[in-house]
């Protein structure tokens, strides 16, 4: 790209309406934001247009179409469309740069040098968890794996790991969102179960053990342990049904809370937030927020004249970005450097 000419990268955009509640429009308004930051602050260099693209009816032969002479695909949303973007982005041969979610399915070998997503590996996620239930004094923990290859291949990591001290697995069951839920929770409760850990990424499946459970909780037969999930069920549409479960709801969160201020990062965050007239904070706009900068900061500093170009700077070394080291690796030992725990609070919200 010759310096000056104006840099594309693309966007699909993910309608409310496909199930996130809002998330697809916080990665779009925050990367503009970003992109728009960049432009009006630029000298001398290449501007970048975002191009968006409405996720409804745009087929792999349009995508592929729109989205040639880009730099990217950046923050894509939701399994099917990630996975569209990731076939588009191989054939055209540029990054598919942080997957906001459902990027599970793109953790396959297939997609190496072609998906970038901000993402723990799986052993860096599961040790997160274990250490807290283990500092919470959790004795006996039940795991719940979901029926698939992603719940599989959590359980494979898992048994590789060593607990901690006086943590014991009492415990396993496989779910799916027809799972027989008060024999399951029979089992559990027989086994002396205080928390356990979904290894799951389903949110009907996760919806329909919470709202069992809650649906008992004013009943003798109450039962509500601790509930530990990784990242990929920190999404609003199970927020909402897990919101106000007596027995506690933690994530695991691969960004710091966008609502805190140690790190620069974060109130970089906040100010370009609040001065594009965005004032709902959220782990998803956030994280749209590092992507782009990643993006932007690669093109200012030279790095990103081709995609390739682009493609090798990212994964060359951990990006340091206002505080944190931010690593994209395709596989499955992707990690930001950085892993915490959110609480799911009554209201939906989640607090770090």
């Amino acid at each position: 790209m010759a310096q000056g000419a104006p840099i594309k990268v693309t966007l699909v955009a993910s309608a409310d309406e496909e199930g996130q509640n809002g998330l697809g429009d916080e990665v779009q308004i925050m990367t503009q934001a970003v992109i728009d930051e960049y432009n009006d602050t630029q000298t001398g260099g290449p501007t970048i247009e975002l191009q968006v693209l409405d996720s409804q009816g745009v087929s792999e032969a349009k995508l592929a179409q729109e989205a040639a002479g880009s730099l990217a695909l950046v923050s894509c949303v939701n399994e099917k469309p990630c996975l569209l973007q990731a076939k588009v982005a191989k054939a055209l041969n540029i990054p598919l740069l942080g997957p906001m979610t459902g990027d599970m399915a793109l953790r396959d070998k297939a997609w190496a040098g072609t998906v970038l997503p901000v993402r723990p590996s799986n052993a860096d996620a599961l040790k997160n968890a274990l250490r807290a239930l283990s500092t919470m004094r959790v004795k006996k923990l039940g795991v719940l794996v979901q029926g698939d290859a992603y719940g599989q291949d959590l359980e494979a990591v898992l048994g590789t790991l060593k607990l901690p001290e006086g943590l014991e697995i009492a415990a396993k069951e496989t779910i799916d969102s027809k799972s027989a839920w008060p024999a399951l929770t029979q089992r559990l409760q027989g086994a002396g179960v205080t928390a356990v850990l979904l290894l799951s990424d389903h949110v009907p499946t996760a919806n329909a053990l919470v709202s069992y459970w809650n649906s008992r909780r004013k009943t003798a037969a109450a039962y509500t342990p601790t509930m530990m999930h990784l990242d990929g069920l920190a999404v609003p549409e199970y927020a909402e049904k897990a919101a106000g479960y007596p027995g506690g709801s933690m994530f695991v969160t691969v960004v710091p809370s966008p609502w805190g201020g140690r790190r620069q990062a974060q109130r970089d965050y906040q100010a370009l937030a609040q001065s594009k007239g965005i004032y709902r904070a959220s782990y998803g706009s956030f994280e749209a927020f590092l992507n782009a900068r990643v993006l932007v900061n690669a093109v200012r500093n030279g790095k990103a004249t081709t995609p390739a170009k682009l493609a090798q700077y990212i994964h060359s070394s951990p990006i340091s970005l206002g505080g944190l080291s931010l690593r994209y690796v395709a596989g499955k030992n992707d990690t930001t450097g950085f892993l915490d725990l959110a609480v799911l609070g009554g209201d939906g919200s989640f607090r770090h």
